[in-house]
C-alpha cells in the first residue's frame, strides 16, 4: 500500500511538473491549440447554447477576449462537455495547461505501467529508450503536446481500462471506457470492446457503461437538444473541406477500397483467432489489431492519430523481447516520423499514415503466427510471470 501511494505521489508531483512547464513555457508562445475550441464549445453549452452552431473565427474570439483558435468548429461528440467537465470550468490558460502536462505524463508513464503489468522488467536502458522514443522521438507526441490534442487521453483510458478489467474493477473500468469515446473513433474502439466483453459475459461492465454513457447524452440532449445530426453535419463539412481523408486513397480509389476490404478481413480473421485467450493478452491483441484497423480504414483528419500505434508498439516490445531485432526496428518506425517532417513532402504526410500502421499491422501478424506456434492458447497470467521452464508457455 505503501509503495502504490509513494508511486501516485510521484505521478501527481510530475503531472504538477510538466503543467507548469506548459503554462510558463507552451502557452505564451502557442496559440493555436486544438484544445481551445472545445474548451469555448463546452462552454457555450453549459449556457444552453448549441455548440455546433458557432463558427470560433478571429471575429468571435477577439469578442470574447479569447486566443485565436486553429479549428473554427466543435466538432467533437457533445457528451464531451460532461465527461472532461472539471475542465471547462477552469479558466482557459490553466485548462490547457493542465491538459498538456497530463499528454507528456501519459507518454512518460504509461509503458512503463504496460510493462509492469505484463510482468515484464525491461532493461533500464531499454525502458529509458521507448519512454523517450515515445515521448520524444516520435512527432506525432510532439504535435499532439503541442496541440493540445485529445488522442493521447482516448489512448491512456483504453490501457488503463484494460488494466482495471483484469483487476475486474467494473465501476472503474466502465469509466475509463466513457473517457475514450471523447472522439469519434475512440467511441467506436470501445464500441467493439464492449461488444468482445458481451461474448466474454461481462455483463456488468456493459450495463454500467450503458448506464454512464446514457444519463451523460441524456443530460447534453436537455441542454441542447437532439445533436446527433449536427455532428454529423461537421464531419461533412471537414470531408468537403478536405480536412479528412481516407488514408489509402493515397494510391487511388480503385485500390483504396481494395485495400479496406483486405484489411477489414485482416483485423477479422485475427480478432477471431484470438478469442479463446485469456484477458489478460486477448484485450491487448484485440486492442493492437483494432487500432491499426480504424487507423487504415476510418477518415482520419491528421497524421496526429498515429499517436495510437504506440499502444501495439508497446505491446510488440512486450510480445518480441526475444527477439533481437524487435525493439531496434519498433523504436526505428518511431522515429521515422521526424524523417518524413524533415523531407517536408505533402505526399509523404499522406503515405506515412498508411504505411505506419500497415508496417505495424505486418509485424504484429508475424508476432502472433509466432505466438501461435509456440504458446498455449489457455495459458494464465501467473504462466506468464512464471514460465514452464520446458519453454513451453507463453514467456518463451
Amino acid at each position: 500500500m505503501r509503495q502504490k501511494v509513494l508511486l501516485g505521489s510521484l505521478v501527481l508531483i510530475l503531472w504538477l511538473a510538466f503543467s507548469i512547464t506548459a503554462y510558463l513555457w507552451l502557452v505564451p508562445i502557442q496559440t493555436n491549440f486544438d484544445f481551445y475550441p472545445r474548451w469555448a464549445g463546452a462552454n457555450v453549452m453549459l449556457r444552453g447554447e448549441n455548440p455546433y452552431a458557432l463558427v470560433f473565427d478571429d471575429a468571435y474570439c477577439a469578442s470574447h477576449k479569447l486566443p485565436p483558435f486553429v479549428s473554427e468548429h466543435f466538432l467533437y461528440l457533445a457528451t464531451i462537455t460532461w465527461i472532461l467537465l472539471p475542465l471547462w470550468l477552469l479558466p482557459i490558460k490553466i485548462a490547457v495547461s493542465i491538459w498538456c502536462g497530463l499528454q507528456l505524463l501519459i507518454f512518460m508513464v504509461a509503458p512503463s505501467l504496460m510493462f509492469a503489468r505484463l510482468g515484464w522488467r525491461a532493461k533500464p536502458l531499454l525502458l529509458a529508450l521507448v519512454v523517450m522514443a515515445s515521448a520524444v522521438g516520435n512527432y506525432h507526441s510532439v504535435n499532439v503536446y503541442v496541440l493540445g490534442q485529445f488522442v493521447p487521453f482516448v489512448l491512456a483510458c483504453l490501457l488503463l481500462a484494460w488494466w482495471l478489467l483484469l483487476e475486474n474493477r467494473s465501476w472503474l473500468a466502465a469509466l475509463a471506457l466513457l473517457g475514450a469515446t471523447i472522439r469519434p473513433e475512440g467511441a467506436l474502439l470501445v464500441a467493439v470492446i464492449l461488444l468482445d466483453l458481451l461474448l466474454k459475459r461481462r455483463y456488468k461492465v456493459v450495463a454500467i457503461w450503458a448506464g454512464l454513457i446514457g444519463t451523460v447524452f441524456l443530460l447534453t440532449v436537455l441542454q441542447i437538444g437532439f445533436w446527433i445530426p449536427d455532428f454529423f453535419n461537421g464531419v461533412e463539412f471537414y470531408k468537403e473541406r478536405g480536412i479528412s481523408s481516407y488514408p489509402t486513397r493515397v494510391f487511388g480509389e480503385g485500390i483504396s477500397n481494395f485495400i479496406i476490404a483486405a484489411v477489414v478481413v485482416w483485423g477479422l480473421s485475427l480478432l477471431l483467432q484470438m478469442r479463446s485467450l485469456p484477458d489478460e493478452t486477448r484485450l491487448l491483441w484485440s486492442m493492437s489489431v483494432l487500432i491499426l484497423v480504424t487507423l487504415m480504414v476510418l477518415p482520419q483528419t491528421h497524421d496526429y492519430t498515429l499517436v495510437y500505434t504506440l499502444l501495439p508498439i508497446w505491446f510488440m516490445l512486450w510480445v518480441g523481447r526475444n527477439t533481437m531485432w524487435n525493439a531496434p526496428l519498433l523504436l526505428c518506425i518511431l522515429a521515422t516520423s521526424w524523417l518524413v517532417i524533415a523531407a517536408d513532402q505533402p505526399h509523404l504526410f499522406e503515405l506515412q499514415q498508411l504505411l505506419n500502421p500497415l508496417a505495424l499491422g505486418s509485424l504484429l501478424t508475424y508476432h502472433w503466427y509466432r505466438w501461435k506456434n509456440y504458446s498455449l492458447p489457455d495459458v494464465s497470467y501467473m504462466q506468464l510471470q512464471h514460465p514452464d521452464p520446458t519453454g513451453s508457455s507463453l514467456a518463451r
